[in-house]
């Protein structure tokens, strides 16, 4: 994808290296302000520790 500006919240993505993660929006810095996130079943990770283009959106589908 070329940005992550067409994610919202509960979307998921993939990519080869890091598997399936969430799409959340979270105060990571304590300073009232919620970030972008993507999250794996272990970590929360700001979206700007990655590069866009890596990553493929998932339909969201039940089950």
């Amino acid at each position: 994808m070329k940005s992550f500006d067409v994610l919202h919240e509960g979307n998921k993505v993939w990519n080869e290296e890091d598997g399936t993660m969430s799409v959340m929006f979270c105060d990571v810095n304590s300073d009232g302000k919620k970030i972008m996130c993507l999250a794996d079943d272990r970590s929360i990770y700001p979206a700007s520790q990655f590069d866009p283009a890596d990553w493929e959106l998932l339909e969201n589908k039940e089950g």
